[in-house]
């Protein structure tokens, strides 16, 4: 499963109360993130895009199963 996997960018930090996170995308696609989509960690977890805000050089998103802070 893991061989299959393409990365797409990495984590910068946590963001908000709500368990958002800042993500910086690989490349300069805008359309890279997306509501829908799902992300495997390295770790082998994954988590869905429920929300996606462009930020530039960096990208906002709330994920599915993180709630809060501590939890992103």
């Amino acid at each position: 499963m893991m061989n299959d996997l393409v990365f797409v960018g990495r984590l910068v930090k946590a963001h908000g109360v709500r368990g958002q996170v800042k993500v910086q995308g690989k490349g300069k696609r805008k359309d890279r993130f997306y509501p829908g989509l799902c992300l495997w960690t390295t770790a082998g977890k994954s988590y869905k895009v429920l929300t996606c805000q462009d930020q530039g050089e960096t990208c906002l998103l709330k994920l599915s199963g993180i709630e809060s802070r501590e939890a992103a």
